[in-house]
């Protein structure tokens, strides 16, 4: 973190920071602040932590606990606000111009993670690891807005002139069922023909980009036990794997024919020279 962002936020925690202790002089907001950044981007042990800002160890466990929390609900309603429309909208034309997929404006994936959770803690990691990726989105809060249409995406737009207009979407893997602003790739089972390779390799392409996200969080974050050989590195182009059906998938025919639109454009004149050697 810059010293220009390190000031900023601690601008905007300082207040809740703040100690009054009339024993002894108060450890800084500053101090305060340092410690638990250093503890969350680098991973280092709390006992480190204590000789290195000289503070006892039940002292860095608490700052860290008081500090994340207050961090939390300062940034939260910054930080986590849903798109507006322009901003999806040029998020779009990032996903268009970087991987040629067309009114595309995120990737959604899931990723399992081993923690113990503290007795008695009530916390919420979200859903058991038995649970599949598709299940789990359904109950989310981002499953439930797409469903709901509440998350300010862009009416239908054509993605070249004379084209039907289509929705804006945000590319899973097989685990997702298929919605209206949710598309998946066609299922490996049903013997896929050369467009529909072609698709899968060109949704593949846009869907990456949230699978190397995880791979980068996970390699900062995560104990390396934790961690596929394959999360170490920027993982590279190639088909996406099914992993088998998810749930009901009771998607409509105008959905469907969302998928097919794309697959046709993908195969004509959105077509691009290197996609013909993913397909067998």
């Amino acid at each position: 973190m810059t010293p220009t962002a390190f000031e900023n936020l601690l601008g905007m925690v300082s207040f809740q920071l703040q100690k009054v202790d009339v024993k002894r002089e108060p450890i800084s907001t500053e101090v305060r602040l340092a410690i638990t950044l250093r503890y969350l981007a680098t991973g280092d042990s709390m006992r480190s932590l204590l000789y290195l800002f000289r503070v006892g160890f039940s002292t860095v466990s608490t700052i860290i606990a008081e500090t994340t929390k207050i961090i939390w609900e300062v940034l939260q309603s910054i930080v986590l606000q849903p798109p507006t429309e322009e901003e999806w909208l040029n998020i779009a034309v990032g996903y268009k111009n970087r991987w040629q997929f067309p009114n595309c404006i995120g990737a959604i994936d899931g990723k399992h993670v081993q923690i113990e959770a503290p007795p008695n803690a009530g916390i919420d990691i979200g859903s058991p690891g038995r649970h599949s990726d598709g299940g789990i989105f359904l109950n989310s809060k981002i499953g439930k807005g797409i469903k709901e249409g509440q998350l300010n995406i862009p009416q239908e737009m054509e993605i070249i002139r004379g084209c039907p207009e289509l929705p804006f979407v945000i590319v899973g893997d097989a685990a997702f069922p298929l919605l209206k602003n949710l598309l998946r790739p066609y299922p490996a089972r049903q013997g896929l023909g050369v467009n529909e390779q072609i698709f899968n390799y060109r949704l593949s392409r846009p869907w990456l980009t949230v699978e190397n996200a995880f791979g980068i969080l996970a390699s900062m974050c995560l104990p390396s036990q934790l961690l596929h050989a394959t999360t170490r590195k920027w993982r590279q182009e190639g088909p996406m794997t099914s992993i088998g059906r998810t749930g009901a998938n009771n998607f409509t025919l105008a959905v469907r024919n969302v998928r097919d639109t794309l697959k046709e454009y993908f195969n004509e004149k959105g077509s691009v020279p290197w996609q013909w050697s993913h397909a067998q």
